[in-house]
């Protein structure tokens, strides 16, 4: 089955990270595990991708995935894109090549699917990629982005915070203002991200006993959407880019990629205006590249 076309996650977060990138020539690093995500810097876009290597790769060789893969007949199929909601289940993605068959899980017919995780070459090559290694499942895991759990440092010398439902009930009476609402400090404390003047919208939620945490957002809503639909029309040329998905919230443009090596950054970076609006997460790790 060829694959399908894929239209870009794209959606929003509150991230701000500090860190630079490395450069050179890609390196092993042992002390790393491939399940755990690294946080990299590309052209001002952030960059997360689980991965043994001390360098994000100009181009990954190698990649792990946990994901469904179903054989209907013509060979096992990674399901990159997600699995159709049918009996038996259906999907599209590149044959993996050199995969026992002693480990499926469901069989109906013809066609046999189940979940594991491999190692294959990477690209793929006439819609297949070779068999490195295979194993049981590996827990999916996402990146834990500790700043989103850390006071702001303007709000550092507040005692008393106005609560999170006080703050959600601002940002619902003002929907022409890029906001949102989240919670740090094990969630015991309320934060506002809002664009325009911050200082008035603090005065005007402070009761004299409490104090709001009120920090900036990065980007207006209007610049935002922009950049949702600098990236709409690139996914669509290359099937392997993204995953399906869409809608956005927040003040970063959040896109999702299957392999998220340099290449593969550059061409989100180059499609818009902002790459600093861009946090920029693969889904497969990187075992080896150059």
């Amino acid at each position: 089955m060829p694959p399908s076309s894929l239209v870009a996650l794209v959606g929003l977060a509150v991230l701000l990270l500090g860190c630079s990138s490395t450069t050179g020539e890609a390196a092993k690093d042992p002390t790393v595990d491939s399940n755990e995500f690294r946080r990299f810097e590309v052209d001002g876009a952030e960059v997360w991708v689980r991965s043994k290597l001390v360098d994000l790769p100009r181009s990954a060789s190698a990649t792990q995935i946990t994901a469904v893969l179903i054989d209907s007949g013509n060979g096992p199929e990674v399901c990159y894109s997600g699995v159709e909601d049918s009996y038996p289940p259906q999907c599209a993605g590149p044959v993996v090549v050199g995969l026992d068959d002693g480990w499926w899980t469901e069989t109906t017919g013809d066609v046999q699917w189940g979940e594991r995780t491999v190692t294959i070459t990477w690209p793929p090559v006439d819609d297949s990629v070779d068999l490195v290694s295979d194993q049981t499942p590996i827990p999916r895991s996402w990146p834990d982005h500790p700043t989103r759990l850390d006071l702001p440092r303007e709000c550092e010398r507040i005692d008393d915070f106005v609560d999170y439902q006080t703050l959600r009930d601002w940002e619902t009476a003002n929907p022409d203002r890029n906001s949102h609402v989240r919670v740090v400090e094990d969630a015991t404390i309320a934060v506002l991200a809002v664009d325009g003047d911050v200082e008035a919208v603090r005065a005007e939620l402070d009761d004299g006993d409490r104090q709001a945490c009120v920090v900036p957002v990065g980007y207006s809503r209007e610049e935002l959407q922009a950049g949702q639909d600098d990236l709409r029309g690139l996914f669509g040329d290359d099937v392997y880019l993204a995953t399906t998905g869409g809608g956005y919230a927040y003040d970063r443009v959040t896109v999702e990629v299957l392999v998220a090596d340099r290449d593969t950054v550059a061409k989100i970076v180059d499609a818009v205006e902002h790459p600093d609006m861009l946090l920029i997460t693969g889904i497969a790790a990187i075992v080896d590249g150059a």
